[in-house]
């Protein structure tokens, strides 16, 4: 797998058009007030698989919501899914603003590796009467 020509290939990538258009996606679980965990599982198209080793980061945000640190780390298959603390203001409504930054490869022995990188807005039910809690999505890279 080739990650320093995939790194390379990155502020390509992050020029273009689909990233700045944002995924609408839904995650499953309740939050209620204070400290949560939005759990998000990465996933490589069919055509490919995750990219062990290489930089992953995830940043997030939201109105009423804060995170109080950001995932930035070599991706590490044995440490997903990511776990993110959110911290739930009562009465928040969300969505989440959350980037992903991630490199997956194709299957074949020395094939490319690509980079992924994607906004997300998530739909989070904060209707929860209990503190805490975990809202799980999935992110599937788009392959080609």
């Amino acid at each position: 797998a080739d990650i320093e020509g995939a790194a390379a290939a990155a502020p390509a990538a992050a020029a273009s058009p689909a990233q700045t258009t944002a995924q609408r996606v839904r995650a499953v679980g309740q939050l209620g007030p204070g400290r949560g965990t939005l759990v998000i599982s990465l996933a490589p198209p069919k055509s490919g698989k995750l990219t062990e080793g290489a930089p992953l980061s995830v940043e997030a945000r939201g109105a009423h919501l804060s995170f109080p640190a950001a995932i930035r780390e070599n991706l590490d298959s044995k440490r997903l899914p990511l776990r993110l603390p959110i911290d739930v203001t009562d009465g928040a409504m969300g969505p989440a603003e959350v980037d992903l930054s991630y490199y997956w490869c194709g299957h074949e022995e020395g094939a490319a590796c690509r980079p992924e990188r994607v906004k997300l807005v998530v739909e989070l039910d904060t209707t929860g009467d209990a503190p805490g809690g975990e809202a799980h999505l999935t992110h599937v890279a788009a392959g080609t």
